[in-house]
């Protein structure tokens, strides 16, 4: 991506020409243009070539610290999502401990749990990682618990089948062929 100048002699002669030719430099292009720099009639040449490597250098941290910044705010927000998930988790939890009475829910906090270290309480323990047996043994408690929710759904459909109020046609009930 080479920017076209008026000349291709006096490509720094004013602070324009310059500041295109440092962009088109910092893009890639330094082969055409640095090469300019030995042939400036300025007694500036080393000034010249001293200011290109500072805005490099700067322009390289800027867009590292950019680069960081922008890798903290996706961190951030995978983060939080991480922690939404535990939180509606824990919420669930919560509701469920909250569904039964006392005493059986410690009964049930005895099942999932295990003993702290210190020995003064216990904890709920979660494993990321799960064997092949686990995972083939969670599929199966899956496929039941959705045959046993069909089950119930079928269930409640032909309660509300039975429960439901009999319809009435006004029609066959004048004639006298359907009882009110």
């Amino acid at each position: 991506m080479f920017i076209p100048f008026r000349d291709r002699d006096v490509v720094f002669s004013n602070w324009i020409d310059s500041a295109a030719g440092l962009f088109s430099m910092s893009v890639g292009e330094f082969e055409d243009l640095y090469a300019y720099f030995d042939d400036l009639s300025t007694p500036f040449t080393q000034l010249t070539k001293i200011i290109f490597i500072v805005y490099m250098i700067m322009v390289t941290l800027l867009l590292v610290n950019m680069l960081i910044a922008m890798m903290g705010n996706t961190y951030e927000l995978v983060s939080s999502t991480q922690k939404e998930w535990f939180r509606q988790w824990a919420n669930i939890v919560l509701m469920m401990e909250q569904s039964v009475t006392p005493e059986e829910r410690i009964k049930l906090q005895y099942k999932y749990s295990q003993p702290m270290a210190d020995g003064k309480g216990r904890a709920f323990v979660v494993r990321w990682h799960q064997t092949e047996k686990e995972k083939e043994e969670l599929m199966k408690l899956r496929i039941q618990n959705k045959i046993q929710q069909k089950t119930l759904a079928q269930r409640k459909n032909t309660m509300r089948k039975r429960n439901a109020p009999p319809v009435i046609y006004r029609d066959l009930a004048q004639e006298g062929l359907q009882n009110i």
